[in-house]
């Protein structure tokens, strides 16, 4: 029984890209009900107001942390509902000898939820999240500038082409003008590339700066990209007991 007098309701969802099994449990650990719905965000929808108008006190949610369960958490936790995300390895580990289905692993997530039997992981906020990403984007662009930068060169030096000395700091704005003018196709072609990089490196940069509510230098957001994933490790506090109760 929830606080309050409340009936509480157990929902393990095994998760997969195109369906999801799902098991509902009571508060004394009785199967009440099981679905199998596509993982859409308009079948999660229906699902859980089924569920709701099944049992309208609390929900208690379990989920794996697959590679896109993101969405999913967020989903349910925006109908007021409690998530709990748990290691897939860990829940693994302590679910019964059974025969491997998903319906009988959406079982045991919900029974292992009901027992008490989860440590939940730290789930990152939406901004988090963002920020995350963000980041992630912005190396990816950082490193793509470089290669084109590499490429231009060794395309150069496969033309035999040498820079005269007054254009000789690289990719100065002379330098780009003078390349252009040599009018080698590929050469051309890897410098449009390599602007429109580094116009979109300046937006990504530009939304980092308003998200983050700072203005970051270059190597600021190293630091915070640096600082994000060591400490999101460390955030994965236990939530829970270990193991269900002897």
């Amino acid at each position: 029984m929830a606080q309050g007098g409340r009936t509480m309701y157990y929902i393990g969802m095994d998760i997969h890209k195109k369906d999801t099994q799902a098991s509902v449990l009571n508060e004394k650990g009785k199967f009440v009900h099981g679905e199998r719905i596509r993982t859409d965000v308009v079948d999660i929808g229906h699902f859980f107001e089924k569920i709701e108008r099944m049992n309208d006190d609390d929900l208690s949610v379990v989920i794996e942390a697959t590679g896109f369960y993101f969405w999913i958490y967020d989903v349910i936790a925006g109908r007021g509902h409690q998530v709990k995300v748990v290691h897939p390895n860990r829940a693994k580990a302590l679910m019964k000898a059974r025969s491997k289905t998903d319906r009988n692993d959406a079982f045991m997530l919900a029974q292992l939820l009901q027992l008490g039997g989860l440590e939940g992981i730290y789930v990152p906020s939406k901004d988090v999240r963002e920020l995350r990403d963000l980041t992630r984007h912005r190396e990816s662009l950082v490193r793509k500038k470089g290669d084109l930068k590499r490429e231009i060169i060794g395309s150069l030096d496969q033309h035999g082409i040498k820079v005269p000395a007054e254009f000789k700091t690289n990719f100065s704005n002379k330098f780009n003008e003078h390349v252009r003018k040599l009018d080698v196709f590929i050469i051309n072609e890897k410098l449009d590339l390599l602007v429109t990089t580094i116009e979109k490196l300046k937006n990504v940069e530009a939304v980092i700066d308003v998200n983050g509510n700072l203005k970051l230098t270059r190597f600021g957001i190293l630091i915070l990209t640096s600082l994000i994933f060591l400490i999101i490790p460390f955030l994965n506090v236990g939530r829970g007991h270990s193991g269900p109760p002897s």
